[in-house]
């Protein structure tokens, strides 16, 4: 993409936010760490303001895309503006109700590199209160064509505004991640006429904290829980 194209593209973003949510941009209240986690509904993973948090899902029926809504609804009933980067292009926004779509932003791409571009100029505008990146449909090839630069860029700038961001990945990708969820939910056709509140007591996932090195700014990561 050319400099004259991605300057159009951050001039048409920042109007379409400030056409959707015109009060977030003239005051953004502050969210505290605690009320983060809760809204999340990943209570005790440790996810706090400023942190990138990947949840992965190795192939099909493994509960990602639960996940997502069950993570993006918590945040929604908290009133918290957030928005949502749809890599693939694949969200179906009848799963969410009408009386909270209006506190999303949806973004639809049509590729990898213009979702990761896009999730990089939420988070310098800074008046979402958390960005989802959605990256499960897209192929793992164009995945890892990406550059490794791009995750410790969106990594800084969530540190720096202090938003969370959610990217949800077929595989492990975001090296900079604070906290990687590995799904391990299987679900059959069988079940898929069921209540997603039913579904959703069947999620199961690992989870993995980033234990960070003091001169590299890398280390190690510790499995961190087992729940469902």
């Amino acid at each position: 993409m050319n400099r004259k194209n991605r300057a159009d593209n951050v001039i048409a973003l920042r109007a379409l936010m400030e056409e959707k949510f015109p009060e977030a941009h003239r005051r953004m209240a502050s969210v505290g760490r605690a009320g983060v986690c809760a809204a999340a509904g990943l209570e005790g993973l440790g996810i706090v303001e400023g942190s990138v948090v990947e949840i992965v899902a190795r192939g099909p029926s493994r509960g990602a895309g639960l996940l997502l809504m069950r993570v993006l609804e918590g945040w929604i009933r908290e009133r918290r503006r957030v928005a949502l980067v749809d890599g693939k292009d694949g969200f179906d926004a009848a799963n969410l109700a009408e009386e909270d779509r209006g506190w999303m932003l949806w973004i639809r791409c049509r590729g990898a590199e213009e979702a990761v571009q896009a999730a990089d100029l939420l988070l310098r505008d800074g008046n979402l209160e958390a960005v989802f990146l959605d990256l499960q449909l897209n192929a793992e090839r164009e995945l890892r064509r990406l550059p490794s630069s791009i995750w410790h860029r969106l990594r800084a700038l969530a540190e720096a505004s202090g938003r969370t961001l959610f990217g949800f990945t077929p595989c492990r990708l975001i090296g900079s991640a604070a906290v990687r969820v590995e799904m391990e939910s299987r679900y059959t056709a069988a079940v898929f006429d069921l209540p997603r509140e039913t579904l959703g007591r069947e999620l199961r996932f690992e989870v993995f904290r980033r234990r960070w090195g003091g001169g590299s700014g890398m280390g190690a990561e510790e499995r961190a829980a087992l729940s469902g």
